[in-house]
């Protein structure tokens, strides 16, 4: 096919041009060698020697974002069939820490995803010879795809999600996305909107199930007391301090909080400190930069310890390492997700509303529009369309503990009521490896 052989062309010239960006960040990013000798199809002996031949599930999750919706299904899959051989591959840097933290033990393997250029997905496929493999949310490639039909490897989607910007994304791929989607034997997607989109895409009505979405499945270990005084000591937060915790923020978002942070700590009695995790950590240096230029007191979190803690009159703490916020999320009264002032289409809130906070957004939040479309409509998060409604949304939850607390209750009573997605797509999972097992006899 024209369309297929354009693609295989097309991936390798871009890696050609891409060369000198992927040496540079090799020799400068940790990790980054790691990352690559994987995606170009070197992998370990010892990183596969667990999976290898033992005809596992593949779990593939791009990102963070993606491997937390993961968490509950692997979770959920462990307690229906814990002697399943389970694989989990991630595309990125920061995915590859958060799978290591929240699943690394409860799987047999967690690798780099290959890149999908002609050769790699088989190499792969040939060495672990998996029995199902499980894209979580929105991942599809031709060349993988096309290696999966041709090594009767079963494929499947849970937690589907097509936003707006995929459903324009995959239709130039024309005839090659027919063939990509006739190779997904069951597409178990989050909502009926999501299921209407691949329709629309091509993909078979029959073989589309709506099971809903993990990240209703949010893990939250509160904080106890003792935890909130110890964050608190080494972050220069004393009792009475009111907390504003920004999460996955870009920088024209941090731009506009650093210039309401005045007015809200004019109009808030006592302290009030904000923590600012950048959604890309590799800022984080150049944030606490400008926020200095600014006029701020400004604390690095990679650089406290128990030790050598905040100074307790610092304006804001940057955040720069990977795992914490759903922690740091426990310290705030208000939080506020970020990517969503712009459109970006916005990250889940769903960690700090099950933490039993306030959460504010911005209007774009496309990429999460059932879960906020569900919130926002029981009350459970507050919107803004600009900087100075932000300004005044956060002043008034501050201001108000009680208008805080109702919507957290709000929040966390939809959550309660969307409850049991993970062990719906667990199901699945299980069905589809159990067919491959009989057909594979």
């Amino acid at each position: 096919m024209l369309v297929r052989l354009l693609y295989i062309i097309a991936g390798y010239f871009l890696i050609f041009l891409a060369l000198p960006v992927m040496f540079k960040r090799w020799l400068t990013e940790p990790g980054f060698g790691r990352r690559w000798r994987q995606s170009l199809g070197f992998w370990p002996d010892e990183t596969l020697s667990g999976v290898a031949g033992r005809r596992a599930v593949w779990l593939h999750a791009a990102s963070v974002g993606e491997v937390v919706a993961a968490r509950p299904i692997i979770q959920a899959l462990r307690r229906l069939r814990p002697d399943l051989t389970i694989m989990l591959s991630v595309v990125t840097q920061t995915g590859y820490a958060m799978a290591e933290q929240l699943v690394a033990r409860a799987v047999d393997a967690v690798i780099f995803y290959p890149l999908d250029l002609y050769g790699l997905p088989q190499r792969v496929l040939d060495r672990v010879r998996p029995r199902l493999f499980v894209t979580v949310e929105t991942e599809l490639w031709p060349n993988f795809l096309k290696a999966c039909h041709d090594r009767r490897v079963t494929v499947a989607m849970v937690n589907g999600r097509i936003s707006d910007q995929s459903v324009r994304r995959y239709r130039w791929l024309g005839p090659l996305l027919r063939d990509m989607l006739a190779t997904v034997k069951v597409f178990s997607v989050q909502s009926r909107q999501d299921g209407e989109y691949l329709v629309r895409l091509g993909a078979n009505k029959g073989r589309i199930v709506v099971n809903g979405n993990t990240k209703f499945a949010v893990a939250h270990e509160p904080l106890t007391a003792a935890g909130r005084e110890d964050w608190g000591r080494l972050l220069g937060i004393r009792p009475g301090d009111r907390v504003v915790v920004a999460g996955s923020t870009y920088p024209f978002e941090e731009r506009g909080i650093a210039r309401c942070w005045p007015a809200v700590r004019q109009a808030v009695t006592g302290r009030v400190k904000g923590i600012i995790a950048p959604r890309d950590i590799r800022r984080a240096a150049d944030l606490c930069r400008k926020l200095a230029a600014g006029g701020y007191r400004v604390e690095m979190r990679s650089r406290l310890s128990p030790d050598n803690p905040a100074d307790v009159d610092c304006d804001f703490i940057v955040v720069d390492t990977i795992g914490e916020l759903g922690r740091l999320y426990g310290l705030a009264d208000v939080v506020f997700v970020g990517g969503s002032m712009f459109p970006r289409g916005g990250h889940n809130v769903l960690e700090p509303a099950v933490a039993g906070k306030a959460v504010v957004t911005g209007e774009y939040t496309f990429n999460f529009r059932d879960i906020n479309t569900l919130l926002r409509s029981a009350g459970g998060i507050v919107v803004v369309k600009d900087f100075a409604e932000w300004q005044d949304r956060i002043i008034e939850l501050l201001l108000s503990p009680r208008r805080a607390a109702e919507c957290a209750a709000n929040a966390r009573r939809v959550i309660e009521e969307n409850s049991g997605a993970a062990e719906r797509h667990a199901s699945l999972i299980v069905r589809c490896w159990q067919e491959a097992e009989t057909a594979g006899e």
